[in-house]
Formats: C-alpha cells, structure tokens, sequence
C-alpha cells in the first residue's frame, strides 16, 4: 500500500493564527447566561424572583449540611 503525499509551495510553511480566548469567553458567557437566568420553577413557588445560581448555591449547601448531619452521626456526636 503506498502512500500519496500532495505538496504545495508556499503553503507548507504557512501557520493560522489561533485565537484562544475567544473560546473560552465564549464558554464563561454561556454559563454566565444560564447562571442568570431566571428558574421559573422555583420562581413560582417562591413567588419571588429566583435564579439558576440561587438554586445552585441553595443545592450546595444543603448537601453540605446533610454531610455534616452525616458525619457528626458517624463519629457519634
């Protein structure tokens, strides 16, 4: 089996430029949005406006308590 390799002068050496910011501002702008978003769920029951980062925060530190909860049995406190 033989390989074909196809040259072309002037563009061997050639680079592209990368810019690799414009990703990853692109993918905090995408979370930022969702973040802020308002969670009609939530909202609703509340009554009050709640936003996705709310419901994120609130999931974080109930977890957290109930591993405390969890751990304070475990050592028998």
């Amino acid at each position: 089996m033989k390989q074909l390799t196809l040259q072309f002068d002037g563009f061997a050496d050639e680079q592209w430029p990368v810019d690799v910011n414009a990703t990853t501002q692109r993918t905090a702008d995408v979370a930022n949005d969702w973040l802020n978003q308002e969670n009609k769920s939530f909202t609703e029951l509340a009554g009050v406006s709640i936003s996705n980062l709310l419901v994120v925060r609130a999931s974080l530190v109930t977890g957290f308590s109930i591993a405390l909860v969890w751990f304070s049995m475990l050592i028998g406190g």
